[in-house]
């Protein structure tokens, strides 16, 4: 378990930042995709 919290707030705020990024867009897509159709 602390395993785990370590590896996790060793992580780059580059990569948690990406990765929301990454959520957003997707998110924005499906919702776009759902207005097309």
């Amino acid at each position: 378990d602390k395993f785990v919290e370590e590896v996790w707030w060793s992580m780059d705020d580059d990569f948690l930042q990406r990765l929301t990024l990454v959520c957003v867009i997707y998110t924005s897509n499906v919702h776009f995709d759902h207005m097309d159709a």
